[in-house]
């Protein structure tokens, strides 16, 4: 809880331990939401912000976690 937060740590989310690790964000919340930027360790189509119900999902590259897919409702 409170409100909603742009995510400014390096990196963004913490390292993967092996390549192809899998990482699916879920937000929980339409007030408590988390916005993450391209860059800093995730390399994104474009910003994210994780309201509620919506979702991010990653894969670990060895340097980045990259995006497969998102569903922003």
């Amino acid at each position: 809880s409170g409100g909603a937060v742009t995510v400014t740590a390096n990196p963004q989310i913490a390292v993967g331990t092996a390549v192809g690790d899998r990482l699916t964000l879920i937000g929980r919340s339409d007030t408590n939401t988390l916005t993450y930027a391209h860059g800093t360790g995730l390399v994104l189509n474009g910003g994210v912000i994780l309201k509620a119900s919506s979702t991010l999902s990653l894969i670990w590259d060895g340097t980045n976690w990259v995006e497969v897919a998102r569903n922003d409702l």
